[in-house]
C-alpha cells in the first residue's frame, strides 16, 4: 500500500481515455492514472503551453470533441473501459461526445461540479443523498446541472454500459490559484500574483471570513481515479472535495506565508465588486460568496484508503514555487486590472498598477477597466 493510501497493484490492460488530460484540474488525475499501471489515452487539441504536461507513456490521439467528424474517424477502432469527459459543458457538449462515444466504453465518467448544489440554507452540510440539485444562480452551475439531468435520463434503459457523475468543487493545484477575484480567463490567473508580489490592493470580501472547501488535483486525482471501473460508482453521484474547510482569508494568509510579503488587502462587499466587475455577480452569489462544506463519506465508502492529505499551506507553497519558475503563465488581464484600480480608487486606495505597455492594444484594455466611461464603450463594442 502507497503512503498516499491508494492501492498501487497494477491496472494494466484497462483502457482510460481522458477527454482532456492536460488541464488544470485532470493533469494529475491523467498522471496518476498512468502511475497505477491504467493505459491512458488522451483526446486532446494540443497546446503549446499544455504540451509541457504530457507525459511520454500516454497514447496520444489528437483532436476536436467538438469536431464530430473527424472525431468518429479518429476513435473509430477504440473501445475504452472508461472514458473521463473533462469538457462537456452544456447540453450540446455532452450530447455530441456521447454520440461520438456511443458504443466504444463501459463507464462514462462526466466530470460535472458541486455549484450544481441547491443548498436549503447557509449551514447546510452538502451531501449526495439530502442536498438539492438545480443551482439556477448561476449558468455554469445551471448548464451542469442540465448535462447531469441529460445523461442520467440517456443511461436510463442501458444494461451494456454505465455512466458515474463527479462533482468537483474549488480545485487548485500548481497553475491554478485559489481565490475568488482571479481574472475570468484562467490563463491570466499570474495577474493576481503580481498584484500581490507588487502591492497592489487585492479585493477581500466579507472580512476573508467566508467559509470554503479547497481541494488539490493531486488530492482530488485520488478520489476520480479511485472510481475507474468501480461497481460502487456505477449510476452514481459523488462530490470529490478535501475533509479540511477553510476560509478565502486563509488562502491569502496562506500566500503571505509563502512569500513573505504582506498583502495590501482592499476590505469590500461583494456588492462593491460586482459593481465594478458585474461578470462576479453569478460566481459570487451562486457560488464563492457562499459558505460551502460537504459530507465526503460517500466517496470514502466507495474508495477504500483515500486520503486528502495535501495541506493548504503545502499546496499554496507549490503553486508559487511553479509559477515563478515558469514565465510562460506570466500573463497579465489588462482589463482585470484595470477595474481592480477603479475599485481600489473609490475605496481610497491610490496604489495603481503601472507597467510599460507593449502596444496600445494593452493600454486601452487597462483603460477600459479603470474608467467607467471607457468600460462603457468597450462593453458597447464587445
Amino acid at each position: 500500500m502507497d503512503n498516499d493510501g491508494m492501492d498501487f497493484r497494477s491496472f494494466g490492460g484497462i483502457k482510460v481515455l481522458f477527454i482532456g488530460g492536460t488541464g488544470r484540474l485532470s493533469k494529475d488525475s491523467a498522471e496518476l492514472a498512468l502511475n497505477l499501471g491504467y493505459d491512458v489515452y488522451l483526446l486532446t487539441r494540443g497546446s503549446e503551453t499544455r504540451n509541457m504536461f504530457v507525459n511520454p507513456g500516454y497514447k496520444m490521439l489528437y483532436g476536436d470533441i467538438r469536431d464530430y467528424v473527424s472525431c468518429k474517424s479518429l476513435l473509430n477502432e477504440y473501445f475504452f473501459d472508461t472514458v473521463i469527459d473533462f469538457l462537456s459543458f452544456n447540453i450540446d457538449d455532452i450530447k455530441t461526445t456521447l454520440e461520438i462515444l456511443d458504443n466504444k466504453y463501459k463507464q462514462y465518467i462526466f466530470i460535472s461540479s458541486a455549484t450544481v448544489y441547491k443548498k436549503q440554507s447557509e449551514d447546510e452540510v452538502i451531501s449526495e443523498k439530502y442536498t438539492q440539485v438545480g443551482n439556477d444562480t448561476w449558468g455554469y452551475a445551471y448548464n451542469k446541472y442540465l448535462c447531469e439531468q441529460f445523461l442520467v435520463k440517456n443511461f436510463l434503459s442501458s444494461s451494456r454500459s454505465y455512466y458515474t457523475i463527479v462533482r468537483p468543487y474549488v480545485t487548485y493545484g500548481d497553475t491554478r490559484i485559489p481565490y475568488p477575484i482571479v481574472p475570468r480567463n484562467n490563463s491570466y490567473e499570474w495577474s493576481l500574483l503580481f498584484r500581490i508580489f507588487s502591492g497592489l490592493s487585492v479585493p477581500v470580501f466579507d472580512n476573508g471570513d467566508t467559509v470554503t472547501t479547497l481541494t488539490h488535483t493531486k488530492d482530488f486525482a485520488k478520489g476520480l481515479v479511485g472510481l475507474i471501473c468501480n461497481m460502487a460508482a456505477y449510476k452514481e453521484s459523488f462530490h470529490i472535495t478535501s475533509d479540511n474547510i477553510t476560509t478565502w482569508g486563509n488562502v491569502l494568509d496562506c500566500i503571505e506565508n509563502s512569500i513573505g510579503i504582506k498583502i495590501n488587502r482592499l476590505y469590500v462587499s461583494q456588492k462593491d465588486i460586482y459593481d465594478v466587475m458585474p461578470e462576479y455577480k453569478q460566481v459570487l452569489l451562486g457560488d464563492k460568496g457562499n459558505k460551502m462544506i460537504f459530507d465526503n463519506r460517500k466517496i470514502h465508502e466507495a474508495v477504500s484508503n483515500l486520503k486528502f492529505d495535501i495541506s493548504l499551506q503545502t499546496g499554496i507553497n507549490e503553486m508559487i514555487k511553479f509559477m515563478n519558475g515558469h514565465d510562460k503563465f506570466h500573463i497579465h488581464d489588462y482589463r482585470w486590472h484595470g477595474q481592480l484600480d477603479r475599485l481600489a480608487l473609490m475605496h481610497g486606495s491610490n496604489n495603481f498598477y503601472k507597467r510599460e505597455y507593449k502596444s496600445m492594444k494593452e493600454l486601452i484594455l487597462y483603460l477600459s477597466g479603470r474608467y467607467k466611461a471607457l468600460d462603457y464603450l468597450y462593453k458597447m463594442r464587445n
